[in-house]
């Protein structure tokens, strides 16, 4: 969380407010999309692996099969809900591009979830691998005089099927190869992911609702919303400290 609120000031800096607000409608409605389509089957995976430890290979392996079927369910729905959110046209491109990776954003939850139940230290070098090799990325094309909204969007998509197949890797080695999935597991992951979605649906739109809403707002320019973001992710800086408990504690609880 501190790497990645350190690089959205950097790219904030660096882009400038119409540049930093366009990019923020890019990540910002993929992410909440998709996080609302997982139906939190990662949070659910992490707490039934931790619950049933010796069928924790088909759990994680189910959720993630689910998880990645639900991806493409939104990637295919990707180009009609960039066009209907986007301001123009660079701006549609690359949202759909980005809502094309949700297999890998949903699927990728999942086994870093599996990694939070099995191993602390493997979920935290797969939590940072994202956010490190983005600031890393968009510090490069910075270097090189690249760094563009499409440059950044691109920064942004590697590194996510960085940490992508970083998790997969990480979870693969703890807990075991594919494992075809098993449908009587899917009650449970999704009864439970249930009432966790009911839960942080109203957190996330608590802390998003306000640039959602600006980001179609017809009297809100990029520019506005860029100068609004920035302020955002200054009071965010502390967040990693509030966090850092609970994330670590929930699998032993």
């Amino acid at each position: 969380t501190l790497i990645g609120s350190l690089g959205g000031l950097f790219i904030a800096r660096v882009l400038g407010p119409t540049g930093r607000g366009d990019l923020v409608i890019v990540l910002q409605w993929p992410a909440m999309i998709g996080t609302m389509a997982g139906v939190a089957v990662n949070q659910a995976t992490c707490y039934w692996m931790s619950k049933r430890p010796s069928e924790a290979r088909s759990i994680m392996w189910t959720a993630a099969t689910a998880a990645l079927l639900t991806g493409l369910i939104v990637a295919v729905a990707g180009p009609w809900m960039a066009s209907a959110i986007g301001r123009n046209d660079q701006v549609v491109r690359s949202m759909t591009f980005i809502f094309a990776l949700s297999p890998l954003y949903i699927a990728g939850g999942v086994w870093m979830s599996a990694l939070q139940a099995t191993t602390i230290t493997g979920w935290n070098v797969a939590r940072v691998t994202q956010p490190l090799f983005y600031l890393a990325g968009v510090t490069c094309l910075w270097g090189a005089g690249a760094l563009t909204l499409t440059g950044a969007v691109g920064a942004f998509a590697g590194s996510l099927i960085v940490q992508a197949l970083c998790s997969l890797m990480l979870a693969r080695r703890e807990v075991g190869h594919y494992r075809h999935p098993e449908l009587r597991l899917l009650r449970p992951l999704y009864a439970y992911g249930a009432k966790v979605w009911f839960a942080i649906v109203p957190v996330l739109l608590n802390v998003s609702v306000d640039q959602l809403v600006l980001s179609v707002w017809p009297g809100v320019t990029a520019a506005e919303l860029g100068n609004y973001v920035l302020a955002v992710s200054l009071s965010n800086l502390v967040l990693p400290v509030t966090q850092a408990f609970g994330t670590g504690a929930f699998p032993r609880i």
